[in-house]
């Protein structure tokens, strides 16, 4: 009985490692990590955008960011940057100024990251209400 106890935990503990080591696998190829955050603040908006490559990535390139407000249904173009770059590491601090705090607001980017000939598409948004700062 303790011979068949301790071969079924062995199986269990080895199956719970593979399942494991597949669901933490890499989200992208050339980016290490990303960061995007927004708030509200005095009548404003705050921005910030975070791109890192890894050690192997030559640049961040193509850089586009875009603040929208929600209407309804739809997103309403409050704010865009284009065609931004940085080297291995990017970073994006904005600030719009007389937005109105009773809203849904999201920030959203698009980029591309060059490493080992290889370019690697990532993007990523985030709604705010800008009534409270919660994250929708």
């Amino acid at each position: 009985m303790k011979k068949n106890y301790s071969l079924m935990l062995a199986i269990t503990l080895l199956v719970s490692v593979l399942l494991l080591s597949v669901s933490v696998s890499a989200r992208w190829t050339n980016t290490s990590d990303t960061a995007i955050s927004h708030c509200y603040s005095n009548g404003n908006a705050v921005c910030s955008i975070e791109i890192s490559g890894n050690k192997s990535s030559v640049s961040v390139t193509n850089v586009d960011v875009k603040l929208e407000r929600k209407v309804g249904n739809s997103y309403v173009l409050v704010a865009s940057w284009d065609d931004l770059s940085g080297g291995q590491y990017f970073c994006f601090d904005k600030t719009v100024y007389n937005v109105s705090n009773n809203y849904v607001y999201r920030l959203s980017y698009t980029a591309e990251v060059v490493g080992n000939g290889v370019t690697e598409y990532i993007s990523d948004y985030r709604d705010v209400n800008y009534f409270n700062n919660s994250p929708v």
